[in-house]
């Protein structure tokens, strides 16, 4: 009986380990920093608010960001470049993505977008 359980035991965390290492190599080999990125079927219409070069933040209310489960709203993201502000001033019309890099909400892409 001992051996039974051992044994099975033994197969159990085999098969634990095998998963463990199956997820690991699946997230690298999808994304080289552990992050989901938005494709660009995830672009987001917004109207600049406010931006922040010193801090790199940019306002945004924003359509819906389906990629984050987010409803349309005004908020504060941090930019992943202070250069992506260059030559935006509040109301302008963008399109961006955006993505949780290190647990904070980040316009990973951002653009100047055609005004309606």
């Amino acid at each position: 009986m001992c051996f039974i359980t051992r044994s099975i035991a033994r197969s159990i965390t085999l098969k634990s380990i095998a998963v463990t290492a199956l997820l690991a190599c699946s997230g690298i080999a999808f994304s080289h920093d552990g992050q989901t990125h938005p494709s660009a079927a995830d672009t987001v219409m917004g109207e600049v608010r406010k931006i922040d070069t010193e801090n790199q933040k940019i306002t945004l209310k924003h359509a819906p960001i389906k990629n984050l489960d987010m409803p349309a709203m005004t908020m504060v993201f941090r930019v992943t470049e202070a250069k992506q502000l260059n030559g935006l001033k509040p109301g302008d019309a963008v399109a961006f993505t955006a993505d949780t890099v290190d647990n904070i909400l980040t316009v990973i892409t951002l653009k100047a977008a055609a005004a309606k």
